[in-house]
C-alpha cells in the first residue's frame, strides 16, 4: 500500500503480524519483518516531522509506552509507527486537534512540494522541447532514437513526472486522513491508484536509464545516427 495510506499500511501491518511477521524496519520499497508466533498486533501511524534540524519525539514515545504502545519505526521521518499486543490499550493521541494539527502540517508540506516539483516538470518539458527542436527535426530524432540526446530529453521527462505524481497521491491521502478527521465525507478516487507502485517505478526507471546512458558514454559509437 501506499505510505500516506494511513488505514491501508495499519491494516496490512496487523495482518503480517497474523502470519507472523512483526515490521523491524519500514523503507519505500523494502521493509524488514521478524519472524515469530502469529499473533493479533494493533499498528497505529501518528503525525510528526523530525530531522537533523527537529529532534525527535522522545517524550511522546516515552508517553505512549506508558500507554501500551511501543515504538516499531518511522515513514519518511514524517510518522512514527506504534504497535501495541494489548487490545485494549487505549488510543495513542490523547487530543484530536492537536493530532489534525500534525496531519494538516504534513499535508501543507506535500502541497507545497507538489507545486514546487510541478514548476520543474513544466521547466524540464520547456527544456526539452528546446533540445529536440534543436538542429534537426523533433520526430526524425525520436524515430531514430538511437541520438545522445534523445536519451537525455526522455530522462529529463519521465523522471520528474514520476515525482509528480508520488507527490500528487501523498498529497492526496494526507487529505483524505484530515476530511475523516473533521468527520466529512470521503472524496471518490479518480486515476491515482493505493498501492504502492511510484516507488518501484522509479527505481526501475532510474536503473533502466543510467545504464544505458553508462553504455553509451562506454560504447560512443551507438549514439552515432546511421
Amino acid at each position: 500500500v501506499s505510505m500516506y495510506d494511513v488505514r491501508g499500511l495499519e491494516k496490512w501491518l496487523e495482518e503480517q503480524a497474523a502470519q507472523g511477521l512483526f515490521l523491524k524496519k519500514y523503507r519505500p520499497l523494502v521493509c524488514t519483518f521478524e519472524k515469530g508466533e502469529p499473533r493479533r498486533v494493533r499498528y497505529r501511524l501518528e503525525p510528526y516531522a523530525f530531522s537533523l534540524a527537529v529532534d525527535f519525539p522522545d517524550g511522546m514515545v516515552d508517553l505512549f509506552q506508558e500507554c501500551g504502545w511501543r515504538h516499531v519505526g518511522a515513514v519518511s521521518h514524517e510518522m512514527l509507527i506504534f504497535s501495541s499486543d494489548d487490545p485494549h490499550a487505549p488510543e495513542p493521541h490523547t487530543d484530536p486537534d492537536i493530532q489534525l494539527e500534525q496531519w494538516n502540517k504534513l499535508y501543507r508540506k506535500a502541497r507545497r512540494e507538489f507545486h514546487q516539483i510541478a514548476v520543474l516538470v513544466l521547466a524540464c518539458l520547456a527544456l526539452a522541447a528546446l533540445i529536440l527542436f534543436w538542429g534537426g527535426t523533433p520526430l526524425a530524432k525520436l524515430l531514430l532514437f538511437r541520438d545522445f540526446t534523445v536519451w537525455c530529453v526522455i530522462y529529463m521527462i519521465l523522471f520528474p513526472l514520476k515525482d509528480l505524481a508520488v507527490n500528487y497521491t501523498r498529497a492526496r491521502e494526507l487529505a483524505a486522513i484530515i476530511r475523516e478527521l473533521e468527520g466529512k465525507p470521503k472524496q471518490r478516487r479518480f486515476w491515482f491508484p493505493s498501492r504502492q507502485f511510484f516507488s518501484w517505478l522509479g527505481a526501475v526507471l532510474f536503473i533502466a536509464l543510467a545504464g544505458l546512458l553508462v553504455l553509451l558514454f562506454r560504447h560512443p559509437d551507438l549514439g552515432r545516427k546511421s
